[in-house]
């Protein structure tokens, strides 16, 4: 017996719910102005970042910064780390990818990128990623001309083969592909923390990767 055209949008309709359900979103979030001081001093890091100005940045991170789970902390570390005297220093392309990709609160302090303190527990931290913007393509190809598989938009991703500018990633909904790098973020990737002083002066008391 013939599918009536009825029939036909009823199953794709309950395809297109099935794959829904089995996708995970992560969206956005930037809860900064929850605090106004913290908000002030945020916005003087973004502005030391911007410049590349590291006379104004230093004195906005902790003396006792942490810069590893390896022990190896303080700022004269980081500032062997990081360079942040020279304009090529890898930290500045590094702060604004996270700073610009939302925050949360954890407690008295805040995580940047959002996609630290939002990760769902019930997913393994290392094994699974967030495509953190909107309308990324998941291409089937390491190649920006490479053919478009769908766009992905703060969706949950598993981590198939990370790379420095293209990563192989699998939806949730089965669907494998690669994806620009510079968009997902790992939870255990690197992030950023900040949290007042003894004082309730806000500096960055962390910047590092790993669990």
């Amino acid at each position: 017996m013939a599918m009536t055209r009825r029939s036909i949008a009823l199953l794709l309709a309950l395809a297109a719910l099935a794959s829904a359900q089995t996708r995970r979103l992560l969206p956005l979030v930037d809860e900064s102005a929850r605090d106004p001081r913290f908000a002030m001093f945020l916005n003087r890091f973004k502005l030391a970042v911007l410049r590349k100005d590291a006379a104004a940045l230093l004195p906005l991170i902790s003396p006792d910064v942490k810069n590893s789970f390896g022990g190896n902390d303080g700022l004269a570390e980081f500032r062997t780390l990081w360079k942040p005297e020279e304009e090529t220093s890898d930290l500045w392309p590094l702060l604004s990818r996270l700073l610009e990709r939302g925050g949360t609160w954890q407690g008295p302090g805040y995580c940047v990128p959002y996609v630290c303190g939002k990760f769902p527990d019930d997913l393994d931290a290392f094994e699974y990623g967030v495509v953190a913007a909107s309308g990324v393509w998941l291409r089937k190809a390491p190649n920006p001309k490479a053919p478009g598989i769908r766009q992905l938009s703060y969706e949950i991703v598993k981590l198939s083969d990370p790379g420095e500018a293209w990563s192989r990633v699998v939806t949730l909904d089965g669907k494998s592909g690669y994806v620009a790098a510079r968009y997902l973020f790992s939870p255990v990737g690197y992030r950023a923390f900040f949290q007042p002083d003894a004082k309730g002066v806000w500096q960055m008391a962390m910047l590092l990767q790993g669990d």
